[in-house]
């Protein structure tokens, strides 16, 4: 079975801080698996089903919108013959900075249309295979979203300054200066949290800590060990053992694999 490979593009420059960008998997004759890495974003996605026409060029016809993530383990994914997907990630924070709503609230709300309404959008517009019209499966995301810039929500003070830590540290503030520097009670700032960010803070944490290892084995860092204790971990097991729960995949394959892409 073939290898999920989605097309990946940025924004409009409008766009560009609240979503990290928009992705899609055309339609194709064959099955083709894959698995979904926890990253931490929140995104939205769109199932489409490609259908071959007597009578004139293949249609697509819509499923349902749907939150993508925040996943908090790996996860696969198998496309059926003919079944594509398109979808939208953003940054820690832009859904919630466009929308004003907490994220996984209903999508019907949140979006001020139905989901199928969106689907129909796309079912309408003048492309067959999302691989073969790349700029259509984009503008869709892109229409939703480019009126939400003029009303944008502000995320709360005590967030914003969590995301600033958390990045600055890649991970390795703890829970508790954080709480600390809040002002706020650790429970009232952990609801925040996973209100404006989708994941609580603890989680999100852990998750920063693992991109940064993977920048590391990205470029090709030797010693596994090293980025363990570089990032946080208590030990090459425990990188070893999240590697495995959110990526799927054990480090050293991660590293290796990315060097023979």
């Amino acid at each position: 079975m073939r290898q999920i490979r989605p097309i990946i593009r940025a924004p409009s420059a409008g766009l560009a801080v609240y979503v990290r960008n928009y992705w899609w998997v055309g339609p194709a004759a064959e099955a083709r698996s894959g698995t979904m890495q926890a990253d931490g974003d929140v995104g939205l996605e769109l199932a489409v089903h490609r259908v071959e026409s007597v009578a004139g060029p293949p249609r697509l016809a819509t499923g349902v919108l749907c939150w993508d993530g925040p996943c908090t383990q790996a996860r696969s994914v198998v496309l059926e013959p003919g079944r594509g997907l398109l979808g939208v990630r953003f940054f820690p924070g832009g859904f919630y900075r466009l929308f004003g709503m907490a994220v996984r609230s209903s999508l019907s709300r949140a979006l001020e249309c139905t989901p199928l309404e969106l689907a129909d959008a796309v079912s309408q517009s003048r492309f067959a295979g999302l691989g073969e019209h790349e700029e259509t499966a984009r503008a869709t995301f892109e229409a939703l979203l480019v009126p939400r810039t003029s009303k944008v929500e502000a995320l709360h003070e005590s967030v914003e300054d969590a995301l600033a830590a958390i990045e600055d540290t890649e991970g390795k503030v703890t829970l508790e200066r954080i709480v600390l520097e809040s002002g706020l009670s650790r429970r009232h700032f952990e609801r925040l949290f996973r209100t404006q960010i989708g994941l609580t803070p603890g989680r999100y944490l852990r998750l920063q800590r693992l991109n940064a290892a993977r920048s590391r084995l990205k470029a090709g860092a030797p010693s596994l060990a090293g980025v363990a204790r570089e990032c946080g971990f208590f030990d090459q097991s425990h990188l070893n053992r999240e590697f495995r729960r959110s990526l799927g995949d054990s480090p050293r394959r991660y590293r290796n694999r990315d060097r023979s892409d």
